[in-house]
């Protein structure tokens, strides 16, 4: 009788478990509708908990006001600076805590640099998905989850979807592709290389740059603001928030302005370079590729910019060593990007 109990039990804990591995492996294929955003998600995300722990110098925290803007392979092989974009398309400020608090596990000495674009009051549920799906699932990401959905005040039945995103993408079996079945780490540290950024182009001059006006931000954007702050000040000298020179509507540069002003107050460093446009040397008629970013031509001259910054800032000297995967990283992109380049871009690349 206690045998046949025990083999009972062997059997149910089997059946659990592989049908775990197969729920599990189904979810990872069906995550998002767009296979191209999918894939660039998989790597600015998933990849970045690949890296050795502590190798690091930096973690570019944000919505595409980061990958948009940072070429992280061409600011290591020209300043010897590993920063990587961990970022998703409509990523809130208000997650940069939780996301900080997970990633300080991998990577507790790097500098985190925090974007100040996403002043948004609420993130959509594809801003959700893009942020959350692509976790590895280990538990400190699935408190991460948790954390997400708290702050976006999401209920049990629509914070399910972002736990098993087989439930929200289980529709999806006819858009599949062979690509879905096998994301692997590109190698690439997290450079950007979709189509919009390396050959995209759009005159942003009419609406080119800054305000000096303020807008008012709800209580809750208040709080999540200095709830980071004070986590923030129990060691303030690993955080530098960064607003990219995005070209949107007056009202959300006006809302940048106020949450700046917020952690300037607090006496953390802000970079606004809607405040540079001049030293950044962007031209508008041809660095962007939407309002909201830059394509590769404005993202070089960005990427140089805030890397230079950061020499003269921060001391990374105390590095952990083991850099080859970074310089293959970035031949390879190199190799990508170069028919996009002008001349004298490729003139300045090592």
């Amino acid at each position: 009788m206690v045998m046949n109990r025990a083999m009972r039990l062997v059997k149910v804990i089997s059946f659990l478990l592989i049908f775990s591995l197969i729920f599990h492996r189904a979810s990872s294929v069906l995550v998002n509708p767009d296979p191209n955003e999918g894939h660039r998600l998989f790597h600015w995300i998933h990849d970045f908990y690949d890296e050795p722990k502590d190798s690091l110098d930096a973690v570019f925290i944000g919505s595409s006001a980061v990958y948009g803007y940072w070429l992280s392979p061409v600011a290591y092989e020209k300043y010897g600076i590993t920063v990587w974009p961990y970022s998703s398309g409509g990523q809130g400020l208000s997650q940069a805590k939780s996301i900080i608090q997970n990633t300080k596990r991998n990577q507790k000495n790097a500098l985190f640099i925090i974007s100040t674009n996403g002043v948004w009051e609420r993130m959509s549920n594809g801003a959700m998905h893009s942020m959350l799906d692509y976790l590895p699932r280990t538990l400190e990401n699935l408190l991460m989850i948790s954390d997400a959905c708290q702050i976006e005040s999401r209920s049990f039945t629509e914070s399910s979807a972002f736990f098993f995103p087989l439930a929200q993408f289980h529709t999806r079996w006819s858009m599949i592709q062979s690509e879905d079945f096998h994301y692997e780490n590109d190698g690439l540290k997290g450079g950007s290389r979709y189509k919009d950024l390396l050959s995209g182009i759009d005159d942003v001059s009419a609406i080119f740059g800054n305000t000096e006006k303020r807008a008012e931000i709800s209580p809750k954007l208040i709080s999540e603001v200095n709830s980071l702050m004070d986590y923030c000040s129990q060691e303030p000298e690993k955080y530098l928030f960064v607003t990219s020179p995005w070209c949107g509507n007056e009202e959300m540069k006006a809302r940048m302005n106020t949450v700046n002003d917020m952690i300037r107050a607090r006496g953390f460093p802000v970079l606004n370079l809607l405040e540079c446009l001049e030293e950044t040397e962007l031209e508008p008629q041809t660095d962007y590729y939407d309002p909201a970013h830059t394509n590769i031509h404005g993202a070089l001259k960005i990427t140089d910019y805030l890397s230079q910054y950061l020499l003269s800032h921060y001391d990374f000297s105390e590095r952990s060593g083991g850099y080859g995967s970074w310089d293959e990283a970035y031949e390879e992109y190199k190799e990508i990007i170069t028919p996009y380049l002008t001349e004298e871009e490729l003139a300045q690349l090592p």
